[in-house]
């Protein structure tokens, strides 16, 4: 049985880049070695605004996901569970009890996990509801409280002036979080300008809203007098956004693609890291060269300034 893979954030680059280059969805399958039909449905799934969005359609994949994203990333995980599934008629249950009792198989994965699993868009495409004693087509989840907003004075993205969003004035930025794997709450903090496009990038090792917020406060030196307003998404490590000295805005919930200057700054800096990055491939002085890299890339929407250019112009206009 040859198991279902998801469409990585690469192939959904590669998409991006057939799409520009005028190939149709039968090109596109055949170039990336993938059905016409799930070509067509991701070409559905990440346009916005008329544009195919690679980064767009990963961050709606990655919400859609488990709280316990493992069985989706995991080939390893993910075979196993499909494999007694299907072939040996094991019940979630019994399979997360033999991962238990087994740590040779260097498995984890809860029955609940499995079960979301199983009827997840990639289970259903797999038939796996119907391998189950009891055949249901959907399970519900409703016994999870849903999570309360606890970011105070947020203030919707949707209230950000059109002097902001159409970047005539400098000075306001967009900020993120990217997680490297390997240790617990290691992260990039990345922050943008929006008209200049000149980007800070700092090594953080803590998720907690003083120590972003804190970072963010200090790292922009000689520009913190021209920091008017910054923008978020949702994530509580923003929560104390309040102790910066700008205007603030968060993106409607589950929609970071309305910070689109980040989210592709993001990418950007995903290209440049180590394959597979963790905190032992990941440096101080790497990040630095990426920020480096990003700064002094001339750029076509600048008129091929660089952004660490267009960042000295707007400076001495002031």
């Amino acid at each position: 049985m040859q198991y279902y893979n998801r469409l990585s954030l690469e192939e959904r680059e590669n998409i991006n880049h057939c799409l520009k280059s005028g190939m149709n969805i039968t090109q596109i399958s055949k170039y990336l070695n993938r059905s016409k039909s799930t070509i067509s449905r991701e070409i559905k799934r990440g346009t916005i605004n008329n544009n195919y969005c690679p980064i767009y359609s990963e961050e709606r994949f990655v919400s859609g996901l488990s709280r316990n994203k493992s069985l989706f990333i995991d080939n390893k995980l993910r075979d196993y569970v499909v494999d007694k599934i299907v072939n040996s008629r094991w019940s979630p249950s019994a399979i997360s009890g033999r991962i238990r009792a087994f740590p040779d198989l260097k498995l984890k994965a809860s029955y609940e996990t499995i079960y979301k699993f199983v009827f997840s868009e990639e289970g259903i495409s797999l038939n796996l509801p119907s391998y189950l004693k009891r055949k249901k087509k959907f399970r519900g989840f409703n016994h999870r409280k849903s999570k309360r907003n606890t970011i105070i004075d947020l203030k919707s993205i949707t209230t950000r002036p059109e002097y902001i969003n159409n970047r005539s004035e400098f000075g306001h930025f967009e900020a993120d979080l990217l997680i490297i794997s390997g240790a617990k709450g290691t992260n990039i903090i990345s922050i943008i300008e929006r008209k200049s496009r000149w980007s800070k990038l700092i090594y953080n090792q803590s998720k907690g809203s003083n120590a972003v917020i804190g970072k963010i406060n200090a790292s922009l030196g000689i520009l913190a007098e021209q920091f008017k307003s910054i923008t978020f998404d949702r994530g509580k490590e923003f929560a104390r956004h309040y102790e910066l000295p700008a205007k603030t805005f968060f993106c409607n919930p589950h929609s970071p693609w309305q910070k689109g200057a980040i989210e592709n700054l993001n990418g950007r800096i995903r290209s440049l890291m180590p394959k597979n990055s963790s905190v032992r491939g990941v440096s101080t002085s790497h990040i630095d060269w990426i920020e480096n890299i990003i700064n002094n890339t001339p750029l076509r929407v600048l008129g091929y300034l660089t952004p660490l250019e267009a960042l000295n112009k707007n400076i001495a206009l002031r």
